[in-house]
């Protein structure tokens, strides 16, 4: 019925900026502080970024080398947002899915409604829907 299933909504976003965050909490925790308090000059310690592919790695014993891994962390980053987009999805399928028919055009002809008593034209908000992916047959369901 309508084609938008599979676009990313706002949610994409705040699973993304989620899984950074989870990331970054993991990394710190990860973090060897009791390493640094050691007497020990062969101590390697690192700050490393990333799962699951390391793509910031911060070394104590080789501070010359560059922190940051480019591929690796494109790579880290295009996995984030393909889980934040599963994610995303599949919780918009499942609302979607829980919704019989009926409701979904009743909502839909409330929405036509709405906009045509505000003073939008009728062909405007059958533009609108049909940019949201509603078909002919099923805005003559609505508009009836």
């Amino acid at each position: 019925m309508i084609k938008t299933h599979l676009t990313p909504t706002k949610k994409t976003e705040y699973f993304f900026g989620t899984i950074m965050m989870i990331v970054l909490i993991i990394s710190l925790l990860n973090f060897p502080i009791f390493s640094l308090f050691s007497a020990s000059p062969d101590t390697n310690v690192s700050l490393s970024v990333g799962w699951p592919i390391v793509f910031f790695e911060l070394s104590m014993n080789d501070p010359g080398k560059m922190p940051i891994k480019i591929p690796e962390m494109i790579i880290s980053l295009l996995i984030y947002f393909l889980v934040a987009y599963l994610l995303d999805i599949t919780i918009s399928l499942m609302i979607y899915a829980s919704k019989p028919k009926d409701a979904i055009y009743n909502e839909a002809k409330k929405a036509y409604n709405y906009y045509i008593q505000n003073g939008k034209s009728k062909e405007d908000v059958i533009k609108m829907f049909k940019e949201k992916g509603w078909t002919e047959e099923n805005l003559n369901k609505i508009i009836e």
